[in-house]
């Protein structure tokens, strides 16, 4: 009975650190390279640089100056609601310390 008991013990041993080995941390978007910070609001309210806003009009002061208009991007909670962007899973997550 003793000898079961340590053979458990020591099966036990091997396996649970393999289980916690798989552990996934959330995709965050801020923690993202693409995250823009919302620099007036909360961080709720911040976009992602993958998804720009599609302009409806054409930019005619850029062929009269050669200034361009601040692009505006999609919020990253509207990103992760779709799956065809980024979705739940973050799928163009890329981590902004892992950047090389």
């Amino acid at each position: 009975m003793k000898n079961m008991k340590i053979n458990f013990i020591n099966i036990c041993s091997f396996i649970l650190p393999i289980f916690s080995i798989n552990k996934t941390t959330p995709k965050l978007c801020i923690n993202c390279e693409f995250f823009i910070d919302s620099c007036i609001s909360d961080k709720k309210y911040g976009k992602c640089s993958l998804f720009p806003e599609k302009e409806r009009d054409i930019d005619y002061d850029y062929f009269v100056t050669g200034i361009e208009k601040n692009k505006n991007f999609k919020y990253c909670s509207i990103a992760r609601k779709y799956d065809y962007m980024c979705g739940k899973e973050g799928k163009k997550y890329i981590n902004k310390k892992n950047k090389n």
